[in-house]
């Protein structure tokens, strides 16, 4: 197993190329100590679940949407 780098937030993040070839780090970007699991869809954009709050968050996007536990259960 490889050594896991410690959390450097200058750099750690995700971020946007644009066609010049710049870096944009996407606003509020979750990192390694979040712990939550990412999902990219067939449009690239980048999603995570917590699964604590029924929250669904488009990273990409910068945009969520939560859900309550009855909404869910219909």
């Amino acid at each position: 197993m490889m050594p896991v780098e410690p959390f450097d937030p200058d750099k750690d993040g995700f971020y946007e190329v644009t066609p010049e070839l710049k870096l944009i780090r996407l606003a509020k970007a979750p990192d390694r100590q979040d712990d939550l699991k990412l999902y990219r869809d067939s449009h690239g954009d980048i999603y995570t679940i917590h699964r604590y709050s029924n929250t669904l968050t488009n990273w990409t996007q910068n945009c969520s949407k939560t859900w309550t536990d009855l909404e869910l259960l219909k």
